[in-house]
């Protein structure tokens, strides 16, 4: 058996099976990871899942759909949207997000708040996630015992919600956060 290593001085073959890359290798391009059969026994290693970049424009109050898949084993340590343009609003209202396992679900966040009472609840490249908060005081709790491992490829839903005045700019971006736990 043929085991690789991959350090600053290239790669080198040895005796033994799997790969390893050395701590200060620099790897340049693209890099593909198999999620389902990573190990990491030292800890540390999280992986993204991100959705597809969606307008959050809308007359009116009501929601737009987001999403992003999770394979499985999959377990989330932090979930969020990143707002690559300034959501805006043409009056000032409440503004919040929801993240489930289900469309417009709420088993993961129930109370995720962009902004109360205000018409810029999120400026342009803020990330409202279960580790932070937006420019505008925007927070994202988990809901308690929420479920947060899944055995099965899993896709995760979030909803912006808007309860009244038009969206009038704004795309955002959900992600997914997780390790995997066999």
């Amino acid at each position: 058996m043929v085991k690789t290593i991959i350090s600053n001085k290239g790669a080198v073959a040895q005796t033994g099976t799997g790969s390893s890359i050395a701590n200060g290798s620099t790897l340049a391009g693209n890099l593909t990871f198999n999620p389902e059969s990573i190990t990491n026994p030292g800890g540390g290693l999280t992986m993204v899942a991100v959705g597809e970049a969606k307008s959050l424009l809308r007359t009116g109050a009501g929601n737009v759909a987001l999403s992003c898949t999770v394979p499985a084993n999959a377990m989330l340590v932090n979930v969020g949207i990143v707002f690559t343009t300034a959501m805006t609003l043409s009056g000032a209202t409440n503004s919040g997000v929801i993240v489930g396992t289900t469309a417009a679900g709420s088993e993961i966040v129930a109370a995720g708040q962009l902004g109360s009472s205000t018409a810029s609840p999120a400026p342009i490249n803020t990330v409202l996630s279960t580790k932070g908060k937006t420019e505008a005081g925007g927070v994202m709790p988990l809901v308690a015992n929420a479920p947060l491992r899944f055995a099965a490829e899993q896709v995760i839903h979030f909803t912006v919600q808007n309860q009244a005045n038009n969206v009038t700019a704004g795309v955002g971006v959900p992600f997914a956060e997780y390790i995997i736990v066999s």
